[in-house]
């Protein structure tokens, strides 16, 4: 192949990566937006992952892969502010609470207005149910 030639070859095989790779995007990116669950539609929640997520049940898996899912998806009791590191009232479900003089007794206030996935209000109730549920070992 001549001196010539080379860097022609190259040149076209990096334009048609590129197109290839624009293309394949494109293609990927190119979803219906519409169908989201307020629309009555359907929801696709896609991430790029190196690693193979083990269960998406919070109290079945237990790979660092599926955490760092789970944080992405689950709403915590208390939020955090991710920027200071520091326990905040306004991305969980609590928006304050007190702990007891023998560290016994803690005490959450809700924050209101909060529902589920299907419109149903969150209630003490459903943060009780679960850590009871913990507690008795799932």
């Amino acid at each position: 192949m001549s001196i010539v030639r080379r860097p022609l070859t190259i040149v076209l095989l990096t334009v048609l990566v590129a197109l290839a790779t624009g293309i394949g995007a494109t293609v990927a990116l190119g979803q219906d937006e519409t169908a989201t669950p307020a629309a009555g539609g359907n929801f696709v929640l896609k991430i790029g992952w190196t690693g193979e997520v083990d269960n998406l049940n919070p109290f079945i898996g237990w790979t660092n892969n599926v955490y760092e899912v789970y944080a992405c998806e689950y709403l915590l009791m208390v939020g955090r502010n991710w920027d200071t590191n520091q326990p905040d009232g306004t991305s969980g479900i609590a928006k304050s609470w007190e702990v007891s003089d023998d560290n016994l007794v803690w005490t959450f206030h809700m924050n209101e207005g909060m529902t589920w996935q299907d419109g149903v209000p969150i209630t003490s109730k459903d943060a009780v149910f679960t850590y009871n549920y913990i507690l008795a070992g799932c």
